[in-house]
C-alpha cells in the first residue's frame, strides 16, 4: 500500500509545481467559482516568521514535556496528579461531555425505547397479536378436550345433534 501512496504523492507535487501558474496566478481557471485574489494569496507568504513556525514550536515543547515526564523524570506524572488531582481528573474525564452526554441524551432514551418496548410491543402488539392468538387457540383446545373424550357413541351424539339442526333449518326455511 506504501507504494501507490507514494505514487500518488510524487504525481501530486510534480502536478502542483507543472500547474502551479494555472492554478494560483490564473484568475481564468477559478471562473469567479471562488473568491481569489492573488494580492491576499501573496501577502499570506510575508506574515511573521514566528507564526509560520508556531505549528512546528508547539510540537516541539509537546516533544520536549513528554521526554521530560516518560523518559527523564518518570515520576513527574504521578507528582503533578496529586497537586493538581481535581484539574487532572476534570481534563482526564474530557470536561464530563460523556457522563453529561449520557445523563441528557441516553439515559431518556433508554427510557422512551423501554416504554415503547413495554408497552407499545409486549402490551399492545404481541399482547392481542401473537399472544391473543394464541391464548384463543389454547381456549378452544381445551373446549375441544372436553369434547372430544374418544368414545364412538359421543360422536355419534354430535353428528345426530347436527343432523337434527342441519334438518330443522331446512324445514324452518
Amino acid at each position: 500500500m506504501l507504494v501507490p501512496l507514494v505514487l500518488l504523492a510524487l504525481g501530486a507535487v510534480f502536478a502542483g509545481f507543472a500547474f502551479h501558474h494555472q492554478f494560483i496566478d490564473g484568475e481564468e481557471f477559478w471562473a469567479g467559482s471562488i473568491a481569489f485574489d492573488a494580492d491576499l494569496i501573496h501577502a499570506m507568504h510575508e506574515v511573521p516568521l514566528l507564526v509560520k513556525l508556531s505549528a512546528t514550536i508547539a510540537m516541539l515543547a509537546g516533544l520536549a514535556i513528554a521526554w521530560g515526564a516518560y523518559i527523564r523524570n518518570p515520576g513527574w506524572p504521578a507528582a503533578f496528579v496529586a497537586q493538581f488531582g481535581v484539574l487532572y481528573r476534570f481534563v482526564h474525564n474530557k470536561w464530563y461531555f460523556d457522563e453529561l452526554y449520557h445523563w441528557l441524551l441516553v439515559k431518556p432514551a433508554f427510557r422512551i425505547g423501554r416504554w415503547f418496548w413495554k408497552g407499545g410491543d409486549e402490551g399492545t402488539i404481541d399482547r392481542f397479536g401473537p399472544n391473543g392468538f394464541a391464548w384463543a387457540v389454547q381456549l378452544g383446545s381445551r373446549g375441544a378436550v372436553r369434547l372430544q373424550s374418544g368414545y364412538l357413541n359421543s360422536y355419534a351424539l354430535v353428528m345426530l345433534v347436527g343432523l337434527v339442526g342441519a334438518v330443522s333449518w331446512v324445514i324452518a326455511r
